[in-house]
């Protein structure tokens, strides 16, 4: 055999190993010398094999033998429970699109074991889930990063759903990107529109059009409750919703039952105290607007005591939703 055809026969070995082989599924050399001809029109002697093999195993590339039993890759950086982790990251994250899963699930699958995808069926069901259709996802995270990386402005265009069920433009920001984060499975950008004083929060898979500027973002400091930098507890406490108005403290009661959700939502770091009615009181520091949505989640549970205008605003809010359950107009003859 050639020299040249000798080196690769010595890279298809490997390849095959590390694709098909591990602890459990050894691979013989007569295997080996099979599926080199089949797949690759290679005829390796068996003492060429058994060459490669110790080769192999020497060089540190992850390459085990049994004896009697063949050639195994044992170099695999994650288990099967940590891919099924990641795969099932891809496939609850609305933002990234369908054909885009399904490449990175196969890229994470190739990480796995023998068995992985025998074992785990569902990663071929990316098209059951519900996925964004914006194709250019991981361009416009590319650009934005860049614009982070180097302190600068982008211009986009933030698209709505419409009653065709497809994204249409509503508005095109100029923004000072600072963070990209994930919250409650969605992919947002935490930056400062031009057109508003406050932080905002743009979910990534509605952004077109992302174009890096040249100009310089504005200093985060000088953003109205960010004077001293980003508070990173305040994404998974004080806003569960990612509205951009500042946490306040909150009072509400609830019952036993509730506590588990609290707990889960705001963290550990809240006051809880027994009531002499069998009620809690839960003392938290949140956005208004995040606990007014929250609290009516949770309306048969839970009763906000304080602030008083956001009491009242969620007083309302139950008036007029009862007011359309009950208006005469919309009851059913």
């Amino acid at each position: 055999m050639p020299d040249r055809r000798k080196k690769l026969a010595l890279l298809q070995m490997y390849l095959l190993l590390r694709e098909n082989t591990d602890e459990n599924h050894p691979m013989t050399w007569k295997k080996i010398h099979t599926l080199l001809a089949e797949r690759y029109g290679l005829k390796v002697e068996r003492k060429t094999i058994l060459r490669h093999g110790v080769l192999l195993v020497d060089s540190d590339l992850g390459i085990e033998h049994k004896p009697r039993k063949g050639y195994y890759y044992s170099g695999r950086d994650f288990d099967d429970s940590e891919i099924r982790l990641l795969v099932d990251g891809v496939l609850a994250s609305k933002y990234i699109e369908e054909n885009q899963s399904r490449s990175l699930i196969d890229r994470l699958s190739s990480l796995a074991s023998v068995d992985f995808k025998k074992h785990f069926s569902h990663i071929h069901s990316v098209q059951s889930w519900d996925k964004t259709e914006n194709k250019s996802l991981f361009l416009n995270i590319e650009i934005i990063d860049e614009a982070i990386e180097n302190g600068k402005k982008i211009t986009f265009v933030f698209n709505e759903y419409g009653p065709d069920k497809e994204l249409h433009g509503k508005r095109s920001h100029t923004v000072s990107p600072y963070l990209m984060l994930v919250h409650n499975q969605r992919y947002y950008l935490m930056g400062k529109s031009d057109q508003f004083p406050d932080m905002s929060y743009f979910r990534v898979n509605h952004i077109t059009d992302v174009e890096l500027t040249d100009e310089a973002r504005d200093p985060i400091e000088e953003i109205p409750g960010y004077e001293t930098g980003i508070n990173f507890k305040d994404f998974s406490t004080a806003m569960p919703y990612m509205y951009s108005d500042k946490p306040v403290s909150v009072v509400f009661l609830g019952t036993e039952g509730v506590i588990d959700a609290v707990v889960e939502q705001f963290g550990k770091d809240i006051r809880i105290s027994k009531k002499t009615d069998g009620l809690y009181e839960f003392a938290v520091r949140v956005s208004p607007r995040a606990m007014e949505y929250w609290a009516m989640q949770y309306c048969k549970s839970v009763e906000v005591i304080s602030p008083e205008d956001l009491r009242l605003k969620i007083k309302n809010n139950l008036e007029e939703a009862l007011g359309k359950y009950f208006s005469s107009e919309n009851i059913k003859k």
